[in-house]
């Protein structure tokens, strides 16, 4: 089975910081502190110190997979992202693999908040070796 490893470089336009704290807008992950900043799932994650969107010296987490790729971060990206007016999130993706990938946002409610979970309505396609490009995934409730 082919394997697909994905560049990510996150920025949000309002995600959570952390349970203690309220979900404030602008939020960003870059890597630059050389961890997967609480990213986790079933791929391998390499945070890589250059190479990133804005190129050398610029850090991104890098996910493989050679099925399902998908990756969560329970720890800051989490709380009412309604209230705080969270409309949209922003990502850098670079597909560095040949297959081309389908990408959706989900949305889980693991606290039973919300009454379920969420999935972006379209995919964004992200062909084999694409370089980076921005995603803006809308969460108005039509998009989701």
């Amino acid at each position: 089975m082919p394997r697909t490893s994905l560049w990510l470089a996150i920025g949000a336009l309002g995600l959570g910081t952390c349970l203690a704290q309220a979900i404030t807008l602008n939020q960003v992950d870059d890597f630059e502190d050389g961890t997967t900043m609480n990213w986790s799932g079933q791929v391998t994650f390499t945070n890589k110190s250059t190479g990133g969107p804005s190129g050398a010296g610029d850090n991104y987490l890098e996910l493989d997979s050679s099925f399902r790729l998908g990756t969560r971060n329970p720890s800051q990206w989490v709380g009412d992202y309604v209230s705080a007016g969270v409309t949209a999130i922003t990502m850098d993706l670079n597909n560095t693999g040949t297959n081309t990938v389908d990408l959706r946002l989900m949305l889980v409610d693991n606290g039973g908040n919300t009454g379920g979970n969420f999935s972006t309505t379209n995919a964004v396609t992200l062909a084999g070796g694409s370089g980076w490009q921005e995603f803006t995934f809308s969460l108005t409730p039509i998009d989701m």
